[in-house]
């Protein structure tokens, strides 16, 4: 599932526009306004990077379950799924960041950077009336 979601996130990227359609259609399952599915699909670099970290963690938590494992394996099994999780809530706050305040715009695809975020467009329609 990684890979598949690397590919799709890096053709989105890219500006291909199957991939730009067939997330914009996947995107209007997500409850809210037209701001945060645009924020979804901005910060899907976000949940690229927390699901390449659950995956780290879950294979860790796997191949730790095995008896008689030696105490350097277990050590190298400990540090990559603490260092999952870390990537797991990482991308969470990306993908938290990307949504409410579209930064850091690095991690933004260029046709995208000029988007306000959620918060600041709600900011903007406040100031508005509407």
């Amino acid at each position: 599932m990684s890979i598949v979601l690397t590919w799709l996130i890096a053709m989105f990227w890219r500006g291909n526009q199957r991939i730009v359609h067939i997330l914009q259609e996947a995107s209007e399952a997500f409850s809210g306004d037209d701001d945060k599915r645009a924020g979804i699909l901005r910060g899907s670099i976000g949940i690229c990077i927390s699901v390449w970290g659950l995956t780290i963690a879950s294979l860790t938590g796997a191949l730790g379950n095995h008896q008689g494992v030696s105490s350097e394996y277990e050590l190298a099994l400990v540090i990559a799924g603490v260092g999952g999780g870390g990537l797991l809530l990482a991308g969470l706050l990306i993908e938290w960041m990307i949504i409410n305040f579209n930064l850091p715009k690095f991690m933004v695809p260029k046709r995208m950077r000029s988007q306000p975020g959620c918060r600041e467009a709600a900011r903007w329609r406040k100031g508005r009336g509407d």
